[in-house]
């Protein structure tokens, strides 16, 4: 229950970032799960979390909103018969750099706090 209270509220800044900033700009908020957790497993699980709970959302609204010839097309190039497992697969992609940017956080937050 304590994990899913930091879980939530990072996803939703995740969103407003993704919306705001390039593609990439979720990971910005991942270093900053290290900071809100006190080891390095909650750090990697949390950001790794987040970035699939920020992540997949807006890839299916944008598919609903009109993206579907896009996503079929990019699909397609890829060798995946629909578009939702590309949709996944960008998913899992996602939760390897969340799961990766927590770690960094992790370790940043060592350095800095190692004085």
């Amino acid at each position: 229950m304590q994990m899913i209270r930091k879980i939530i509220p990072l996803a939703l800044a995740m969103i407003v970032v993704s919306l705001i900033l390039p593609w990439w700009g979720f990971t910005l908020l991942g270093l900053s799960s290290a900071w809100i957790c006190n080891n390095l497993k909650d750090s990697i699980t949390i950001s790794a979390r987040a970035s699939v709970l920020s992540w997949v959302p807006l890839l299916i609204y944008s598919y609903l909103n009109g993206g579907n010839i896009l996503f079929s097309r990019v699909s397609q190039m890829m060798g995946l018969p629909y578009p939702f497992l590309l949709i996944l697969s960008s998913g899992i992609i996602a939760a390897l750099l969340g799961a990766l940017t927590g770690l960094s956080g992790y370790y940043l937050k060592e350095v800095f706090n190692d004085k």
